[in-house]
């Protein structure tokens, strides 16, 4: 346990400075291990090594910001923290599959396939019981959320009292295109049995039995708000449902460790009245 708490505060310092140089002795000052084990250990804990969480949490915001954004691709490159743009495109190419400029190009195209097969893809689930769910609460900009789910599955999973993997979910309760982004709240959250312990720092919530317009997006996470602009923009207004007053809920269905970005599969849940 001792172990997992110093590792938590290398992620937590690691997520919140994607932007800098992370140097290896740096986070292992953060944890209080040396550096000649530090790399060990947190590939022990973490399941993956630290260039390759770095690589992530940054490729990640680099694609929110080439879909959402017309910056020049270096600039966006120098945000991700990458020292040239050649370093930038090759690790890009190498985690998505494609340069950053076909990436770009290719958003408009994944989004009007996205509207044009809407209507058809929205289901209406009945869920008979309702779900425990157990929180890291996160205030700031979505796309930052990461760190919470680091946190979260950090604190829980010595906790974790099934063999079947935890399912995990995202929690959102405001529209980010009305309030400004230093307060966005959200939550990371996984599934959790009431006689489990609450690990301290997070808290529980239970999401109601009822009925859910479910949508299933498949792609990278940086694109998950078009299909949620779809969903409020074009389905929800022709269906004759009304939302009920619960906060927008994502559920990730595979990891994205381990998973190619344009292979990610995220199901979108409105619950109704």
């Amino acid at each position: 346990m001792r172990y997992v708490e110093r590792i938590r505060q290398a992620v937590l310092y690691l997520w919140s400075n994607l932007d800098r140089d992370l140097p290896l002795e740096r986070l292992a000052e953060v944890a209080c291990f040396s550096p000649y084990h530090f790399h060990r250990i947190y590939r022990g804990v973490m399941g993956e090594t630290v260039f390759e969480t770095v690589q992530r949490g940054r490729l990640h915001q680099a694609a929110r910001r080439l879909s959402a954004s017309d910056k020049p691709l270096e600039q966006i490159a120098r945000g991700a923290g990458y020292g040239s743009l050649a370093a930038f495109v090759r690790g890009f190419g190498r985690h998505y599959g494609m340069t950053p400029g076909r990436f770009r190009a290719g958003a408009a195209l994944r989004q009007s396939i996205v509207q044009e097969s809407f209507m058809q893809t929205v289901q209406i689930q009945p869920h008979a019981e309702p779900m425990t769910l157990l929180l890291r609460r996160h205030q700031g900009d979505y796309m930052n959320i990461g760190i919470a789910f680091e946190d979260l599955m950090l604190r829980a999973m010595p906790h974790y009292r099934s063999e079947t993997p935890a399912r995990v979910f995202g929690l959102y309760y405001d529209d980010p295109d009305s309030v400004p982004v230093d307060r966005l709240r959200s939550a990371a959250a996984i599934a959790w049995s009431p006689d489990w312990p609450v690990p301290e720092g997070l808290a529980v919530l239970e999401l109601p039995a009822g009925r859910y317009g479910v949508l299933r997006h498949t792609g990278p996470y940086s694109e998950l708000s078009h299909s949620w602009r779809q969903l409020y923009c074009e389905w929800l207004p022709h269906s004759g449902e009304e939302p009920a007053d619960l906060p927008c809920v994502e559920e990730y269905l595979n990891d994205p460790r381990t998973t190619p970005p344009m292979a990610l599969e995220t199901d979108l849940w409105v619950a109704l009245k």
